[in-house]
């Protein structure tokens, strides 16, 4: 290979196309060298891989997202039963139960306390927890209310 170009001093000075100077290819000219290419190689290959770890980190969060919303929503519905068990009992005792559900394919389990605060009008303070696990990883989502339980009211029949 020649590399060729109009730097010589007739070049210059002439508006002649055909006055070009040609000199052999240096190495500096001949291409990219082994290094170059893997230098660019390892670089690629780097930001492949934080790309990847990136897109793993963010599904993780997503997935974790996901099931605090689940153990969210169950721990409201909850709240809810337990509220109408408070008003139909009305127990004197601190109460509590435990159990456990599934949403695919996370299993979650809960547990439940309710201790009485005031008599008139029933008052009772509510703690809720569901727990579930993410591999090595535990997480939990928590409620405490304070449930006014009133009896209801007496239907007649």
């Amino acid at each position: 290979k020649a590399l060729c170009s109009n730097t010589s001093p007739a070049a210059r000075n002439s508006h002649s196309t055909f006055a070009l100077h040609c000199r052999p290819a240096t190495r500096r000219h001949a291409g990219l060298s082994l290094i170059e290419v893997l230098v660019t190689v390892m670089l690629l290959a780097a930001g492949s891989v934080w790309v990847l770890q990136a897109f793993a980190r963010s599904w993780e969060a997503s997935t974790i997202a996901q099931q605090r919303a689940a153990a969210y929503l169950f721990a409201l519905g909850k709240m809810g039963e337990i509220e109408l068990r408070l008003r139909e009992e009305l127990p004197t005792e601190p109460l509590s139960r435990e159990g456990s559900f599934r949403q695919a394919p996370q299993t979650y389990t809960w547990s439940w306390q309710a201790t009485p605060i005031a008599v008139k009008p029933p008052a009772f303070a509510v703690d809720l927890v569901v727990e579930w696990r993410q591999g090595r990883l535990a997480y939990d989502e928590r409620l405490s209310a304070v449930v006014l339980a009133p009896p209801l009211p007496e239907t007649a029949s």
